[in-house]
């Protein structure tokens, strides 16, 4: 016989530049600052060293049978799937937490979603880590996987998410038996995600309903395509709210870039911009067509920063400072008037996000320069994703929507730009803009959600990609609250800050979505709740204060609070 517990506590979480050739500030590409440029992020997300994130333990695996295809009877080959495992905490009573991995190397994501390590001492859970196909050491064809469009063919999140139903089901016997767990043992499965990672959880669970019982979705900009409604500025939009708020002067950055783009003119400009941006030598700008990629360098930044608004020091990305938009702001609070002053003044601001450390000498941002580290790799498997069947459509407006140069122009003009820029990138491994297909995510995963069930949807004010996420009134949500679907906003919260490990300088609105959360978990889990429950309210941080010192709360549920839990 299960005897139920209850925990109670009093006690006080490569780079590819493609470029156009017009660079009077409306036709600018639409495709690297959010495509290309994070992939020399995530190529390295193995090298992940905050300090003061524990260590966590974990054994590496491969499931050596994952097809190639899960689709079609072409190609019967398989290929070995890489995850990683810890399941020091499971017991037969428990459920297996499953992160479905984004475009990177699994390391990074085991490291950066503390949530899952911190809970599953309280829910006995298995932890499974798992890599998306063509990313980390997951390259089903090894070597060859990116050499041409008949085998990168096969990278899609559709292959993806069959593969990790396919694990899923495999891992479920195989948990099983680790735990000496009577024959007929279920085990429950709650699907994890961030940003990618959570799109990718919530469509395994609209999906594969009857092998993931539900999923928490963070920061998953799912309504981010054509079709949903969600304006393709809108994610300019937040971020230069997040600026603006956090003290910056809308102006060093509007003027900012029209200075840089008329210093890109003449040839004294550009000598200063290289001098500014500290340009590696070799590689500097020599033209005014070069203009593209170092505007393309800044506003990658300024994205990124928004982005990671953490409260306290890390280095999910780059290593920042604690709400580094913040800091960034005290060298931006007005507008000088001299070209060159505001081009400075951009340059201190991005100096944060690349360069806080100091140990950068350099600054690598014309085409020649990363175009210099080579062919096509695992760093170009997100532009390729956007290139066929993750098409997001995303443009600056300018004026009273945002402090960008304008870019949005008719959707039509937008779209055939983003065809010839993937066909650009893509043009030697056979690529064609046929296979560019803006309507997939609306006809294979939908983007209404009435039939939705057992799905956490949660976002921050502070994160740009929150501009795609699901909110009370996105089409269907109330309908699919009464099938277990919950969403939360909370403010001052980045991107998924929630999934992170707990932290004193966490928000209060953070705090309460995560409580919150767990109960939910617990009745899916468990399935002993009479009824689900009840969302309530996220405070709105108007009386907190920033500790002065920020600590990792590290495997200890409640996090300082009285539980409402009861864990069987």
């Amino acid at each position: 016989m299960v005897i139920p517990y209850c925990i109670i506590s009093f006690l006080p979480i490569l780079i590819l530049s493609l470029t156009t050739n017009d660079v009077s500030g409306q036709n600018f590409n639409q495709f690297h600052r959010f495509l290309n440029r994070r992939q020399s992020f995530w190529k390295h997300s193995t090298e992940l060293s905050d300090s003061s994130i524990p260590l966590y333990q974990w054994d590496e695996t491969e499931y050596p049978y994952m097809p190639i295809d899960h689709f079609t009877y072409r190609n019967s080959d398989h290929f070995a799937l890489r995850y990683l495992t810890n399941y020091s905490y499971f017991e037969c009573s428990g459920p297996l937490f499953f992160y479905a991995g984004n475009e990177g190397s699994i390391e990074g994501f085991a490291v950066n979603t503390g949530i899952m390590w911190n809970l599953a001492l309280s829910f006995k859970a298995a932890l499974v880590f798992a890599e998306h196909r063509y990313y980390g050491k997951s390259m089903p064809f090894g070597n060859d996987s990116y050499t041409y469009v008949t085998k990168l063919g096969y990278l899609s999140a559709a292959q993806a998410l069959a593969d990790f139903a396919e694990l899923i089901y495999y891992l479920k016997m195989d948990i099983s038996k680790y735990g000496h767990c009577p024959q007929d043992t279920e085990i429950p499965v709650i699907v994890f995600g961030g940003s990618y990672g959570g799109m990718l959880a919530a469509w395994l669970r609209m999906k594969y309903p009857h092998i993931v019982n539900g999923a928490w979705a963070s920061s998953a900009p799912v309504r981010n395509f054509d079709g949903s409604g969600v304006s393709p500025d809108l994610m300019s939009n937040i971020t230069t709210r997040v600026y603006v708020d956090s003290g910056c002067s809308r102006d060093a950055f509007s003027k900012g870039f029209e200075a840089i783009k008329q210093l890109s003119n003449s040839d004294s400009g550009i000598k200063a911009l290289n001098e500014i941006f500290h340009a590696k030598p070799g590689y500097e700008m020599q033209s005014a067509k070069d203009f593209e990629d170092l505007y393309d360098y800044i506003t990658a930044a300024i994205f990124y920063m928004a982005m990671t608004d953490y409260p306290y020091p890390a280095d999910f990305l780059e290593a920042l400072p604690a709400f580094p938009v913040k800091y960034a702001c005290t060298f931006a609070k007005e507008a000088p008037t001299n070209e060159t002053e505001l081009a400075k003044q951009l340059y201190n601001v991005i100096n944060v996000f690349y360069n806080y450390t100091g140990a950068l000498d350099y600054n690598c941002f014309t085409a020649n320069c990363y175009n210099s580290y080579g062919a096509l790799d695992a760093g170009s498997g997100w532009v390729w994703q956007s290139c066929t069947s993750m098409t997001m459509q995303l443009c600056d407006s300018g004026g009273e929507n945002d402090f960008f140069l304008k870019t949005c122009n008719e959707s039509k003009e937008i779209e055939q730009m983003l065809k010839d820029n993937c066909f650009y990138y893509f043009k030697t491994i056979g690529y064609t803009e046929d296979f560019y297909h803006t309507k997939e995510p609306a006809i294979r995963y939908g983007l209404t959600y009435f039939a939705a069930s057992n799905i956490i949807f949660s976002n921050g004010n502070l994160d740009p990609w929150s501009a795609g996420g699901v909110y009370d009134d996105s089409p269907g949500i109330q309908q699919a609250k009464k099938n277990g679907v919950y969403t939360f906003y909370m403010l001052d919260a980045a991107h998924h800050l929630d999934l992170r490990s707990p932290n004193t300088c966490d928000p209060p609105s953070v705090m309460s979505a995560r409580h919150q959360i767990v109960r939910i978990l617990q009745c899916w889990v468990y399935n002993n709740c009479t009824e689900l429950p009840s969302p309530e309210r996220l405070p709105d941080n108007s009386e907190w204060k920033l500790p002065t010192e920020c600590k990792y709360i590290n495997e200890s549920y409640p996090w300082g609070y009285e539980s409402k839990v009861c864990f069987v």
